[in-house]
């Protein structure tokens, strides 16, 4: 059984597509399983592959999404947001201070201390909020704008006083 052109250029697609998925999704987790996972992948995309064997994966890739299309939904959703918000802090950083960064810009409208969550910051993006409490000390004032990836305060590591960051949809 032979397949049509427009058939092997949407398996050849879907297959792309996973694979781009599949990355995003890696950076996610770490960076260490990204690359252990790269290095699989460069293996299988070495290999010369049949038209059967290309059928057969995007088949078994078919039946996976059909059966998890809201994890499918979460993993898009979340490689969505890392594009257009950044980190607030390098998790990875084992030291005692660390730079807080805006994860996106827009004005600050809060900067102050709050009741719960000690120094606290809230950033006005366009339709989100970020906010970032129990730091350390801020360096941004209410009513300035910061650009994304600005450092707008530190958070010092103490035990049973955890980095507190929010980003909702709520507009202040």
């Amino acid at each position: 059984m032979s397949m049509k052109l427009s058939d092997k250029l949407l398996v050849q697609t879907m297959i792309c597509l996973a694979i781009f998925t599949a990355f995003r999704g890696l950076e996610l987790i770490s960076a260490d399983s990204y690359e252990s996972a790269r290095e699989k992948l460069d293996g299988y995309l070495g290999k010369n592959y049949t038209l059967a064997e290309l059928k057969s994966g995007g088949s078994e890739l078919l039946d996976s999404v059909r059966s998890a299309p809201a994890a499918l939904a979460g993993a898009v959703t979340r490689a969505n947001e890392l594009g257009r918000f950044g980190a607030p802090i390098d998790e990875k950083d084992t030291g005692g201070t660390q730079a807080v960064h805006a994860v996106a810009g827009g004005t600050v409208v809060y900067a102050g201390i709050d009741s719960e969550h000690g120094l606290m910051i809230r950033v006005q993006h366009e339709e989100e909020v970020s906010s970032y409490g129990n730091l350390a000390s801020i360096s941004a004032i209410t009513g300035e704008r910061v650009t994304k990836g600005e450092i707008i305060g530190t958070y010092e590591k103490k035990e049973g006083q955890e980095f507190y960051y929010q980003l909702s949809d709520n507009v202040l």
